[in-house]
């Protein structure tokens, strides 16, 4: 039976050890190295752009317009902290992909101290490290966490994942301080509130940090539900829930936007579970994430170097790496093992590492593509405290040994040597390895980089630039050209640009079947006043600029039009002042002759039909083409977005040409005889739709012949 009015049972005193001046020159000398590791060529390496620093550059630039999101949906939704924490950034220095990374590298460099903190405040509970030792200890583990290359790498990746060790930390620390104001003499146990307010704070901004920081609240949790067990006593408890409190107040928007779209909350996760699929695969899950330490790291280049394990490659051999692999290993199966007996011997300090450590590695084991760094980063530094933990550990058994060999300056050379090697190692695998590798070039979008810079290049020379669909919605193509992009499905039409816009070019990939808007609209040439235009033309080398997109070559093709379109007599339908019909079908003859042609029942009939823009439009419209007998019947009939929703009619500039394909099948039961062809436009909302200047909403273009 629990007992609330039972004192807690410390596991060990909490000793206060004096931070002297060399403890922090050393702590100085690897942030300051820390700092170069992470600004050196910032903006250039990773190279290019991933996708998700696009979004969140983006996103940046909207919040410095006067957008104030809770969450952000794009992207399978993502927290908003790490945005906002960019924007200021890119106002006082400029939307360039350096400064917006300079947001993760702060957060990496300023988490350092963090972790030399948090493990001094941690380890001074453990009776077995002396003062010089927790000195040690607390240094090596900031040496390492900030010279690894786990942290290294998202502290130059522009995205929210690396601020989410520093607040797990700082969150351990703070609880452990609430803790310890119910300790006698304790000089903070006369104000506890203040660390309640930094645990309530903490753990309200995880919500709005990473989508591990939703269940952040299990880590104080687990540890306080270890203390009520061993002491009973609801103390921990108690402090708790006032600490829950205070953070529920804090994420209360976002839970009341969660409640709104309950589908911005659960659909990631949905997405990305491995929970459904049994136990096999949770066992396999699990193997995977334990042998991230040692064995196969994250395999994804965007988060690490492909395999690299977070502790060093024990097999295949590194013959370089292999004795600093060897010693790091070591040392963490023995700071693990002294972690494992202190917790199970009742040490409060102890039992809050073993929480962190298992809670933390949840999200990646119960998820697919395990290890996934990102989402177990939250378990950062314990990793290399751990090692820190057993090298005291050796040197304890070295001293026994050998009084003479761990003694004065000895130990703290060694471990300074152990963070130097690891600098030396990682520096290698990023610099070198990393940098040099051609996946991640890849990886990092370098390509849409390529494309982006392109664009811009082509359209500050004055020409209309039309990419596909999913290239003008590319966060990163969108970001590198800094202009708005418009881009279509060219297997549903062709559009021209306004006149005065003499080329318009059309990225294409010509080994992935992507059409060539010459060739498929040449037909068009005479009525349009349209040439096909060459990179030879342009003065341009004979392959013209290449780029690879999706792992595809691709060639700009492009077209030129000159002054004569304007040639077209009245349009065939004007719809609203927004929306003229200049041609129907392919036709360098007057449409009339399109009675000339018969349909047969059960046949499909393809028609293309050629619009200009004269106005903008506020809204996205619907075409409709029907099929109907003299009577008014309805024999067939199409609706829906012009070129297949990829350029709706909101995007279209006033004289833009628009060439809309259209396919219409016959029915097997239709009447034989005339038949009328008729087109209009609608808002697919509530079917308001344009009218002409006579008030009708649908206008015959053409008549035919119907045979059986």
């Amino acid at each position: 039976m629990i007992a609330p009015e039972t004192p807690d049972r410390p596991a060990a005193p909490r000793r206060a050890v004096p931070v002297t001046r060399p403890e922090l020159a050393v702590l100085a000398t690897l942030t300051l190295l820390a700092a170069l590791l992470r600004g050196w060529k910032l903006g250039q390496l990773p190279p290019g752009i991933h996708v998700d620093e696009a979004f969140n550059l983006l996103d940046a630039q909207a919040i410095l317009t006067g957008w104030r999101p809770i969450f952000l949906p794009a992207n399978a939704g993502r927290e908003v902290l790490y945005s906002y924490l960019q924007a200021p950034l890119l106002a006082a220095f400029g939307p360039t992909l350096a400064i917006a990374r300079s947001a993760s590298a702060l957060a990496g460099l300023l988490s350092i101290p963090l972790f030399w903190a948090s493990a001094r405040a941690l380890l001074s509970a453990d009776p077995e490290l002396d003062a010089p030792a927790l000195r040690r200890a607390a240094l090596l583990t900031a040496a390492l966490t900030a010279f690894s290359y786990w942290h290294l790498h998202f502290s130059r990746f522009g995205i929210r994942a690396i601020l989410f060790p520093a607040l797990v930390c700082g969150l351990a620390w703070a609880w452990w301080r609430l803790l310890a104001t119910r300790q006698a003499g304790d000089p903070a146990r006369a104000k506890p509130w203040r660390a309640s307010l930094v645990v309530a704070l903490l753990l309200g901004l995880a919500f709005y940090t990473h989508p591990a920081g939703r269940g952040l609240v299990a880590l104080p949790s687990a540890h306080a539900a270890w203390l009520c067990w061993r002491d009973r006593a609801l103390r921990p408890i108690q402090a708790l829930a006032r600490s829950l409190t205070g953070a529920l107040l804090i994420a209360a928007p976002l839970l009341v936007f969660w409640g709104r779209h309950p589908e911005t909350f659960s659909r990631h996760a949905e997405e990305t579970s491995i929970l459904g699929q049994g136990a096999a695969a949770l066992a396999a899950n699990l193997l995977k994430v334990a042998g991230m330490f040692f064995v196969a790291g994250d395999p994804a280049p965007w988060r690490n170097l492909p395999g690299r394990p977070v502790l060093g490659q024990l097999w295949p051999i590194d013959p370089a790496q292999l004795p600093l692999t060897v010693l790091l290993a070591a040392c963490f199966l023995i700071g693990l093992w002294r972690l494992l007996r202190a917790a199970r011997g009742g040490q409060s300090w102890a039992a809050l590492l073993v929480c962190w450590l298992l809670v933390l590695l949840v999200p990646t084991a119960v998820t697919d593509a395990a290890p996934n760094f990102s989402r177990a980063i939250g378990v950062l530094p314990l990793p290399f405290l751990l090692v820190a933990l057993g090298f005291e550990g050796l040197q304890q058994r070295l001293a026994a040994a050998h009084p003479g060999l761990a003694e004065g300056w000895r130990p703290a050379a060694l471990a300074g040597a152990i963070a130097l090697l690891s600098l030396s190692a990682t520096a290698g695998d990023y610099f070198v390895r990393f940098a040099q590798d051609p996946e991640s070039r890849l990886a990092f979008d370098d390509d849409k980089v390529a494309l982006g810079n392109w664009v811009r290049s082509a359209q500050a020379a004055g020409e209309a630039v039309y990419l596909s669909p999913d290239m003008a919605r590319h966060p990163t193509v969108r970001f590198t050209a800094g202009t708005t992009l418009r881009g279509f499905d060219l297997a549903e039409g062709l559009v021209l640009p306004p006149l005065g816009v003499a080329r318009a070019r059309y990225p294409r990939s010509p080994n992935g079947g992507d059409l060539d808007p010459w060739t498929r609209f040449a037909g068009f040439a005479s009525a349009l006043g349209l040439r096909p235009f060459t990179a030879q033309a342009a003065g341009l080398q004979p392959d013209g600029p290449r780029y690879v997109i999706d792992g595809r070559l691709v060639e700009p093709g492009a077209v030129e039009q000159g002054e004569d379109w304007r040639r077209f007599g009245a349009p065939l339908a004007d719809f609203d002042g927004l929306i003229q019909l200049l041609l129907a079908d392919c036709l360098d003859c007057p449409p009339a002759t399109l009675a000339d042609r018969p349909l047969r029942s059960g046949r499909s009939m393809t028609l293309d039909l050629v619009w200009r823009a004269i106005e903008p439009s506020d809204t996205d419209l619907n075409a409709t083409l029907q099929l109907v007998t003299e009577a008014g019947r309805g024999i067939a009939q199409v609706d829906g977005p012009p070129l297949g929703g990829t350029y709706p009619t909101d995007a279209w500039r006033p004289g833009e040409i628009v060439i809309t394909l259209h396919r219409l099948t016959i029915p097997e039961d239709a009447p034989a005889g005339p038949a009328l062809l008729r087109v209009g436009w609608y808002d697919w909302r509530d079917g308001t739709p344009l009218t002409d200047a006579q008030g009708r909403s649908v206008v015959e273009i053409a008549r035919f012949e119907i045979r059986p």
